[in-house]
């Protein structure tokens, strides 16, 4: 009777301590368990999101294991599909400026490239420059870069009217000279094609080429 005492004993203080490692492990559970919510919350502040779209730029001055700091500038988002130009239009011109006023980039080579226009026109004129800021918008078409300095052309004006190269163009005595192709016949009534050299009456240049206001050819203005 003893002896089966003494293991019944055994076994129910085995018993007690199989029961609080139970509960012990159970604690470090818990433990582990808030533990891991921690790290989740703290891994939250780890990641960077961007606020818009775009190509993300250089890390060159972050590697792997830094340390960033909150608000430290790391790279550049850039956005590419479209452009605000900020330029400084003479007050002579305010009159003209409009919202929506057509504009284009002009090429290296003088021809037109995007195209554009007037999206903002400052109540104020810069008193040194004695200009007034207009920001010109563009949508790219994969020709412009951020940053990249361009040459811009305002339309302030449309109306028909006919273009000849800057090359064909020669000047006489002050005067303004193209040579047009006249078909005539001889006294044989044999019809020949000849380059005939007229006056004319140029405007502006518009890329490589002039505007022609009038010609010697009749009295119609283009």
């Amino acid at each position: 009777m003893e002896a089966q005492k003494d293991t019944l004993t055994s076994r129910k203080k085995a018993l007690q301590v199989a029961e609080q490692n139970v509960e012990a492990q159970k604690g470090a559970v818990v433990s582990a368990s808030g533990s891991l919510g921690s790290t989740a919350q703290n891994l939250e502040f780890n990641f960077v999101y961007a606020p818009v779209d775009g190509i993300v730029g250089n890390f060159a001055d972050k590697k792997i294991g830094d340390f960033v700091n909150v608000g430290e500038v790391i790279t550049t988002i850039t956005d590419n599909s479209s452009f605000l130009l900020n330029v400084n239009i003479p007050t002579e011109l305010k009159d003209q400026l409009r919202v929506g006023t057509p504009v284009e980039i002009v090429k290296e080579d003088g021809q037109s490239g995007p195209k554009g226009q007037i999206s903002f026109v400052s109540p104020r004129v810069d008193q040194g420059t004695q200009s007034l800021l207009a920001k010109f918008s563009f949508a790219n078409d994969g020709s412009l870069s951020d940053r990249q300095y361009v040459r811009t052309r305002v339309i302030w004006n449309r109306k028909p009217g006919v273009l000849v190269p800057t090359q064909a163009v020669t000047k006489l005595g002050g005067q303004s000279f193209v040579f047009v192709k006249r078909e005539t016949t001889d006294d044989d009534g044999k019809t020949q094609t000849v380059a005939k050299q007229i006056p004319v009456s140029l405007g502006a240049i518009q890329g490589q080429a002039y505007q022609v206001l009038s010609c010697g050819l009749s009295s119609h203005q283009y």
